[in-house]
């Protein structure tokens, strides 16, 4: 290596530095793609590496190894970590991939305005500014103050979201989304927005922040119980099946809200409000769909909001839609209950010569 750097020159070689702090100006004046260049022990750039047009392959820091990208920047497909492990410090923007799903890097600390590929670690902290991921992003991921994460279209979070201090740090989903891990269960954070128009299915039992849903969106309560800090939605549709959505602070429903409800014995889909108030004063429409019902009891009241002093009334336009002709509900606007009822009077007696057996409901 001389004083002018070293020059990959389109080729697939290697290149290793092993010396900790030593820097050296790593160009590649051929074709894209081409070389590796491995750093062996701590290393804070002195140079950006390589340059646009003009990418290596791969950056590699070995085994625990620390890499501070020191305002400069790296051009290359990817930046690896071998056997995982290390630390990578990245406050300039880098559009390709961190570490590998076999061999993730330790600690990945983000400031700036960043757009990855994917990023593949135990923890990504974002220290400052706001980081964009179009791939998968395979970490848990850390939020400071003002500091922001946002899940591109088609993107994936394959990790739970915590704030550094309680309240700290925001979540976008910019596409159609299944949400697997907590979002603020250990530290809450400030605020989760979800874009209009789109479907979420939510698996995780906890989203600690104001949720912010855009117009048009669908959730999917997939386990028994979601809890979010608080929710702001206009038309709004909930798929609950049994499970229960639990409102922590309340929020604010307007336009149309659509409930898809199974109701059963004993059981059924519901909203509970913790605390806060719920205003629902500003829907235009209230809309149940039974989507499955396993009951054998007439006038019967299943609750569908819970803690109902918490609950700004809504005595508005309400329908309810019932897959199963034998049985007519209704809603009861007091009790924030669906009635079950009997659509045939001819049906009681049979439903009594039957022993009130369930299955003629199913």
């Amino acid at each position: 290596i001389n004083s002018a750097g070293f020059d990959f020159a389109g080729f697939d070689s290697d290149l290793t530095i092993n010396k900790a702090g030593q820097s050296v100006k790593v160009e590649n004046s051929g074709a894209a793609g081409h070389g590796v260049f491995t750093l062996g022990a701590n290393h804070s750039l002195g140079y950006d590496v390589a340059s646009s047009g003009h990418n290596i392959a791969e950056v590699v820091v070995v085994g625990s190894g620390a890499l501070n990208t020191n305002g400069h920047t790296i051009y290359a497909d990817q930046i690896s970590n071998s056997g995982g492990g290390g630390t990578l410090t990245l406050n300039t923007n880098y559009a390709g991939t961190i570490g590998e799903s076999s061999a993730l890097f330790n600690t990945v600390n983000v400031s700036g305005n960043i757009q990855l590929a994917n990023i593949y670690a135990n923890t990504t902290a974002v220290t400052s500014g706001a980081l964009s991921v179009s791939g998968t992003i395979d970490s848990s991921v850390v939020l400071a103050a003002s500091s922001s994460l946002t899940i591109q279209d088609g993107a994936t979070l394959a990790g739970g979201v915590d704030g550094a201090s309680i309240g700290s740090g925001a979540v976008s989903f910019l596409g159609d989304a299944t949400i697997a891990d907590n979002i603020g269960a250990t530290t809450a954070i400030n605020t989760v927005s979800l874009a209009a128009n789109k479907t979420y299915i939510v698996p995780a039992s906890e989203i600690n922040a104001a949720v912010n849903v855009g117009s048009g969106s669908t959730i999917t309560v997939v386990g028994d119980d979601l809890s979010l800090g608080s929710i702001a939605a206009n038309n709004l549709t909930v798929n609950l099946s049994h499970n229960t959505l639990v409102l922590d602070n309340g929020g604010i429903m307007t336009g149309g809200l659509t409930l898809n409800v199974a109701v059963r014995e004993g059981d059924n889909g519901m909203i509970q409000v913790n605390g806060g108030n719920l205003d629902l004063a500003g829907l235009s429409s209230m809309n149940f769909n039974i989507t499955q019902t396993t009951v054998a009891s007439t006038n019967v009241a299943y609750k569908v909001f819970v803690n109902g002093a918490n609950i700004s009334d809504y005595l508005g336009k309400t329908t309810v839609n019932n897959r199963n002709s034998l049985i007519k509900w209704q809603y009861d606007p007091i009790s924030m209950s669906l009635i079950s009822g009997i659509n045939n009077p001819m049906l009681d007696d049979l439903l009594r010569m039957s022993g009130n057996d369930q299955a003629l409901f199913n």
